[in-house]
């Protein structure tokens, strides 16, 4: 059932793609081309639950049919590179390698963790005077981390210490696509999806000059 879901989803992406493409492309443009929408943009943005900081920005060009470009960063928060015992000189790999029994240094069981961090480029347009919609794509990168347990507490925090995973590293392109929602004056909510990793796209804009 689970497999069957997946499946379901990932053929479903292409075909909201290219709707929302024909969305974008297809709207008849009003009130010089931007259906009174500000120009400019930029705020905060999320992919939850993988990524819960990020900025994004976002220009509109009338004289190109109200056609526009956003752009965005996103990053996490509680990568285990920043853990003050991260194990920066040596990598999970070779922490197993010198220690092949298992004898002092453990690898705990479910102890992995990812790290994620994307940049990506969208179309954007407006098609009502209340909604903007978007469509574009980009890269993300994953790091993988593991958790050791040191029997003999000569590393990390009463033993306890991260290492990277460094053959586990992955560059995946990403696929997005979602929309803006005038809030007020200056403020418009952004929501959207999406594919790598999979997750909800999150955020508020600060538009310039407020309309």
């Amino acid at each position: 059932m689970r497999f069957m879901r997946s499946s379901t989803l990932r053929s479903s992406v292409p075909a909201t793609v290219v709707f929302l493409l024909a969305a974008v492309a297809g709207a008849r443009p009003v009130a010089g081309q931007t259906h009174g929408w500000s120009p400019f943009g930029v705020g905060y943005v999320a992919n939850a639950p993988s990524m819960m900081a990020g900025v994004n920005a976002y220009v509109l060009f009338p004289a190109l049919h109200g056609f526009g470009l956003y752009v965005d960063t996103k990053w996490d928060t509680d990568s285990p590179r920043n853990d003050p015992y991260f194990l920066a000189s040596m990598t999970a790999e070779q922490v197993q390698e010198q220690n092949p029994f298992n004898d002092t240094i453990i690898a705990i069981p479910n102890g992995q963790q990812n790290s994620w961090r994307s940049v990506n480029v969208a179309v954007i347009r407006p098609v009502t005077p209340a909604l903007m919609l978007y469509v574009g794509g980009g890269y993300a990168r994953r790091e993988r981390f593991q958790r050791f347990r040191d029997s003999q507490q000569q590393l990390g925090q009463l033993g306890i210490f991260w290492a990277e995973l460094s053959t586990q590293k992955e560059t995946a392109i990403n696929v997005m696509f979602g929309a803006f929602l005038r809030m007020g004056r200056h403020i418009a909510f952004q929501t959207g999806f999406e594919h790598r990793p999979g997750g909800f796209s999150l955020g508020a804009t600060l538009k310039f000059p407020g309309r």
